[in-house]
């Protein structure tokens, strides 16, 4: 096994690594779970859902399913990070107008502003947050209740 120091990539030698790894398995807490939630979902049109899977004050992460050819439009003031996980979609942002295809990702500037993705989609968007205008606001107005998004946006 070949391994180095990360801080100035010299070699670590064996009875090192075995040192540290048993100072790692001492610090694991294996029975520590997260809860588990498949996201927090909200229609925004004819099978487009907008599905909050986690949110924080430093990064929010959105799956945005679309089952129909319908277009998936989302508004934004942040900088976005649109990854699509489905089949090949054209999106449109600003002038830009391709197909992003499997697996691709595009970064989206804030002055776009807003972005259109034809589907059937299956993309996710990253994003940093305002939490009270982007995730709380439009989860509570889903009729999420308050102490389940306490549970879910960690502050």
């Amino acid at each position: 096994m070949s391994s180095w120091k990360m801080e100035d990539g010299s070699p670590v030698g064996d009875e090192e690594l075995r040192s540290n790894l048993d100072m790692l398995m001492l610090e694991a807490d294996l029975a520590a779970r997260p809860d588990f939630t498949s996201g927090l979902s909200i229609a925004v049109g004819n099978a487009v859902e907008r599905v909050f899977l986690c949110a924080g004050p430093y990064f929010a992460l959105e799956r945005w399913p679309a089952g129909t050819a319908e277009p998936m439009r989302h508004s934004f003031a942040t900088a976005q990070i649109l990854s699509n996980v489905g089949a090949p979609v054209r999106v449109r942002a600003g002038g830009w107008n391709e197909v992003l295809g499997r697996a691709e990702t595009l970064v989206l500037p804030a002055a776009c502003g807003e972005v259109e993705v034809t589907g059937p989609a299956d993309v996710l968007l990253g994003y940093l947050p305002d939490l009270d205008r982007d995730v709380r606001g439009p989860l509570l107005a889903a009729g999420y209740p308050p102490p389940l998004l306490r549970r879910f946006i960690v502050s």
